[in-house]
């Protein structure tokens, strides 16, 4: 696993045998190869069910975990465990990883049916942007403006004032053209 970083799934796969780390490394080889995703996506598939299986390894008190090991009660006591000190959009990723990877199994025909399947992710509450109103959005732009006029300014600097103010020029223009019997002020 060279696209992982020296990790709990290196230390997982260098000291641990068994059929289960084989179908781990197996999963994560599908999620790169066919599925396409992103190593940071990776790393955190790989991470959850790594812990999960040191944590199993060490309830059970061997070395090797075995595909038969990975059941609903296990699973269920590593949640118990684990998931009481996590975020609840960290918990909902990892019960999707748990789900997913015995979705993989039960396709290989590795285990009969899925034992994650019954979890059910916790809420998560979503946030609602914070943005700007005009005086602050004015203030802002006015700022980056005299940054960017600045001679000793990068330019950098100029770009990102450059962007910013074509952006609002547009999203102003837009609505100038879905309420044309509004009086607009204009900006300089």
């Amino acid at each position: 696993m060279n696209h992982l970083k020296t990790s709990v799934l290196d230390h997982l796969v260098q000291t641990t045998a068994g059929t289960a780390v084989h179908a781990l490394q197996d999963f994560l080889e599908y999620l790169k190869g066919e599925r396409a995703l992103s190593p940071a996506t990776l790393r955190g598939y790989g991470t959850d069910l790594a812990q999960w299986f040191l944590f199993l390894k060490e309830a059970l008190g061997r070395n090797r975990l075995d595909v038969e090991d990975l059941s609903e009660a296990n699973l269920r006591r590593f949640i118990f465990h684990r998931h009481p000190r996590l975020a609840k959009s960290s918990q909902a990723r990892a019960l999707a990883t748990y789900r997913s990877f015995f979705r993989f199994l039960t396709q290989r025909r590795a285990v009969e049916g899925n034992p994650a399947r019954s979890l059910r992710s916790p809420k998560v509450s979503i946030t609602l942007p914070i943005f700007l109103d005009v005086d602050d959005m004015l203030s802002f732009l006015n700022g980056l403006e005299a940054k960017a006029r600045a001679a000793s300014a990068p330019w950098t600097v100029a770009r990102d004032w450059a962007i910013f103010e074509t952006l609002l020029d547009s999203i102003c223009g837009l609505m100038q053209d879905k309420s044309p019997g509004f009086a607009w002020g204009h900006r300089d």
